[in-house]
């Protein structure tokens, strides 16, 4: 009986906690408006500090948030574009109302958003202690890129070698094999789960909300393929007013600077299109949206076609709890230049390669939803599901099944007492591919993981967390991870930020690097079955510093020291200048590697916001240590400047993108090799809800190459319009 009576008193305290400690509540309403204009804003995200309880303002600027317990809070607005706004010391009485009104500041550079990547739980960016760069949805529609990738090359930090992202030369070039960044949609891994490969092409420029870019070692949260870091893209919630977004674009390529390089006369084109619309029908949200992208491409063998689809439903409860459900839908097919036939043709490949191509299906779905225990509690839950169905790209008749991915999470959010947080979860992920050129291979993950953070006083912060992994290949090889991390971030004054983190990060190797196995007239891939998990210990510092309320710089040091780092191992069976090579490849654990290096970052905006100043710039050491040579396919030197000047309704931008020479390749490592530097112009005109854009993009017309015998975009010249109805 003691027993029972115990048990029945726990059961009561948590039931207690679980439920606010309160059976009255009260509510918290009001509205939000901008402070220039006194226009009345939708869809602002209005939280209550310290619990889980929030609402949006709806399309007359208004909200509401139920079920408050009595007490005294501090409620927080934040928009995008927008300065966020805190009003304190609001008394809530049980069973009554209280009314409150934000004005929130229009800002060109939101200095201190709302992040959740670095935690998983919503953080102001100057409270974390990782490095955290964020581009949000006005800055990516100024820039006006085609793709995703496009927007990441302005961050700092963030190269690329062809289409694989390096965070702080994390990557170098693996054939599009692995990545050592993970990618996220919405906090969901998209990766290929037989090669990890990205598909930048998954949803349209359109749709994104922000992207937060998390470097260094993210595995204590967000497990395998974090080594170097995390890049996770959030999608635009549903508008609280009916909305019709368009965007088209159309460019042609300019003539190559010499003769001989020419190879067609036709003309060089390419364009995009992309419709949207989104709507709130009371509790219930939708957002739908197309593309087209089309390229005749710059060099032969690089034409490509690609269509997208993507849809979103929210479903959200008065209490504040959600449901929130997400499909996206890509098809691509393109050929696939493998390198130029000889430097005098350096925009033609070998009559061999002319029917290089590829295609690729690709389909996401997942679901979460939100729920809201109490204010000082909810559990997450997720399940996903990713399919890639793709091609060969050597030889058209290649047999490929599909690769799927399935996935699903728990997590729990706690706010225990006012100076502690907790986030706690479990994930899984079942693994499948299937071809003719590695067989039939399946494997699973499970991880378990905790994060605190730990308020010491008001301007300290202590962040330590801990994950656990299991992989498992079946009828293969199983590997356990621990990945610890710790982290401080301190405010000695209002407008210092330090912050210093070290963490573990690992990453299983893919199906296709451990069993790919094939041979064609010029490529032997051998599989490596046994090939271990990667590893690394990643550390970094920081400090952030305002000048002004319009301006900062940033400086940082990180070090990433990584074991069983897998990288190509290839032998050349020729060398002779003109010849076929015929080479042969395998990938392999390195016994251990560093990179370090130091980032800098200033941003700011001044008279009046017509004059804007983006300038960052990286310095990387890398080095294998065991044969005291460079890591390959990785510059020293990445940097990114980015002036503009508005006059009414005139926006003129200029990029300069810079990255050095790259001192190692895997192949033709005898060919010249000169560093990146490429100079982009835009000029914007905004009418009404219209938006119309001229662009030319590598305006000097420079020739580069990322990796051998493949030249780099020449100069090309586009017409834009979007508009918002």
């Amino acid at each position: 009986m003691k027993n029972t009576n115990f048990l029945f008193t726990i059961i009561s305290l948590v039931f207690l906690y679980v439920t606010g400690f309160a059976a009255e509540r009260g509510i918290i309403a009001g509205l939000v408006t901008e402070t220039q204009t006194g226009e009345k804003l939708a869809g602002v995200n209005v939280q209550i500090e310290g619990t889980m309880l929030g609402a949006s303002s709806d399309v007359n600027g208004n909200f509401i948030i139920y079920n408050v317990p009595p007490g005294i809070y501090t409620v927080r607005a934040t928009m995008v574009g927008h300065l966020s706004a805190r009003l304190k010391d609001i008394q809530v009485l049980a069973n009554r109302k209280v009314n409150i009104v934000f004005e929130l500041e229009e800002t060109v550079i939101n200095f201190d958003p709302l992040i959740v990547s670095a935690n998983k739980m919503e953080k102001h960016l100057d409270s974390t202690p990782n490095s955290v760069s964020i581009i949000s949805a006005p800055e990516i529609q100024r820039r006006h890129a085609f793709r995703v990738d496009q927007v990441l090359e302005t961050i700092p930090g963030v190269n690329f070698v062809r289409d694989q992202v390096n965070i702080r030369g994390s990557t170098g070039f693996t054939i599009g094999a692995a990545n050592r960044t993970l990618l996220l949609l919405d906090g969901v891994p998209v990766m290929a789960s037989d090669t990890g490969e990205f598909n930048w092409d998954l949803l349209p420029v359109l749709d994104i909300e922000k992207i937060e870019v998390v470097k260094g070692a993210g595995s204590a949260l967000w497990g395998t393929a974090a080594l170097g870091g995390v890049i996770n893209i959030l999608t635009k919630s549903p508008s609280e007013k009916g909305k019709i977004q368009v965007r088209m674009m159309a460019g042609q390529y300019g003539d190559v600077r010499y003769e001989q390089w020419k190879w067609t006369n036709k003309p060089l084109r390419f364009g995009r299109a992309d419709v949207s619309y989104s709507k709130r029908f009371g509790p219930i949200g939708l957002r739908l949206s197309v593309g087209r992208h089309e390229s005749t491409g710059y060099s032969e063998v690089s034409d490509f076609k690609r269509m997208n689809f993507t849809g979103k439903f929210i479903y959200n409860f008065k209490n504040g709890s959600t449901w929130t459900f997400y499909s996206a839908y890509n098809q691509r097919n393109e050929s696939i230049f493998v390198g130029w036939d000889d430097p005098q043709h350096p925009f033609q490949v070998k009559p061999s390669n002319r029917n290089s191509g590829g295609k690729m299906n690709m389909a996401n779905i997942y679901t979460k939803y939100n729920w809201i225990l109490s204010p000082k509690a909810a559990l997450k839950f997720r399940v996903s599901y990713l399919m890639t169905l793709m091609g060969n790209q050597y030889i058209q008749t290649a047999d490929f099944n599909p690769a799927r991915g399935l996935g699903a999470e728990i997590q729990g959010d706690l706010l225990p007492f006012s100076d502690l947080d907790f986030t706690y979860g479990c994930e899984f992920k079942w693994d499948t591919g299937s071809t003719k050129y590695f067989g039939d291979h399946q494997g699973y993950t499970i991880g378990l993981y905790g994060q605190a953070e730990y308020r010491l006083r008001e301007n300290l912060r202590f962040t330590p967390g801990l994950r656990y992994d299991r992989y498992k290949l079946i009828n293969g090889m199983s590997q356990s991870l621990l990945s610890p991390r710790i982290g401080i971030n301190f405010k000695p004054f209002s407008s210092t930020v330090l912050r210093a983190s070290a963490g573990s990060g690992f990453r299983a190797a893919t199906i296709a690097e451990r069993y790919l196995n094939f041979e064609n007239n010029s490529v032997i891939v051998e599989a490596n079955p046994e090939l271990k998990a990667e590893t690394s210990w990643s550390y970094d510092v920081g400090v952030r510093q305002y000048i002004s309320k319009n301006w900062y710089f940033e400086i940082g040091a990180f070090r990433n020291d990584f074991d069983n780092l897998i990288e190509i191992d290839l032998n050349q069976s020729q060398i002779e200048f003109a010849k076929d090579i015929r080479v042969s490849v395998r990938f392999q654990n390195l016994q251990t590697a560093r990179i370090e290096g130091i980032e800098l970052t200033t941003s700011g905006h001044w008279w009046h916001d017509r004059l804007r100043l983006n300038a960052t710039a990286t310095i990387i050491e890398h080095e294998d240590l065991e044969t005291h040579t460079p890591l390959t396919y990785r510059p020293n030197v990445i940097a990114h400047i980015n002036p503009s000047l508005s006059i009414e309704s005139f926006e003129l931008h200029a990029d300069y993108r810079y990255a050095s020479r790259i001192e190692a390749v895997k192949l033709y490592y005898y060919d010249d090799r000169v560093p990146q530097k490429v100079w982009n112009f835009r000029l914007i005109y905004h009418l009404a809800n219209l938006d119309f854009q001229l662009a030319v993009n590598n305006a000097f017309d420079y020739y580069y190459t990322q990796i051998e015998r493949t030249m780099g975009k020449i100069r090309n010249f586009t017409v834009g319009i979007t508009g918002e109805f």
